[in-house]
């Protein structure tokens, strides 16, 4: 049963999903065709991005809180080994930004300008994410306003 799906109806159905069993192959599917992207966390640092973007990233540095910056469609990976190369600091002044934090509660969460809806997921009955899903268009109007 496919089909396309708004921000909010994905958001709802993934709601209350047990860790480690956040999307089956057929939502991914509908994702995909939706041109939906979901996120939320996994481990203990690692940010996952699934359906009309598939990828993964480091969701914290050294202990601390980070950002996530997005192009139309992917992770913008910043391979320069000065954190300040000029460059990279223009590149990532185009994209997409979204924050990862972890709540005093322990549990990821994620902020952004970006459009979307909250979903939970939950590891043996205890919050361990609240998950957002955006549409994969909302990243270029994001970041047109950038530039």
């Amino acid at each position: 049963m496919s089909g396309k799906l708004s921000v909010k109806e994905l958001a709802a159905k993934l709601d209350g999903r047990k860790y480690l069993h956040e999307m089956n192959d057929e939502e991914r599917q509908q994702a995909i065709e939706s041109g939906l992207v979901v996120l939320y966390g996994r481990s203990d640092d690692l940010a996952v991005f699934d359906g009309a973007i598939c990828d993964e990233t480091g969701a914290c540095e050294c202990g601390l809180i980070s950002a996530i910056y997005l192009t139309h469609n992917k992770v913008f990976v910043n391979e320069c080994s000065n954190p300040r190369c000029p460059y990279c600091e223009r590149e990532m002044a185009k994209c997409s930004r979204i924050i990862v934090r972890m709540s005093a509660d322990g549990f990821w969460f994620y902020t952004t300008d970006i459009p979307h809806a909250t979903f939970r997921i939950f590891e043996d009955g205890v919050l361990y994410c609240i998950g957002i899903v955006f549409h994969k268009d909302s990243l270029e109007k994001v970041a047109d306003n950038n530039a």
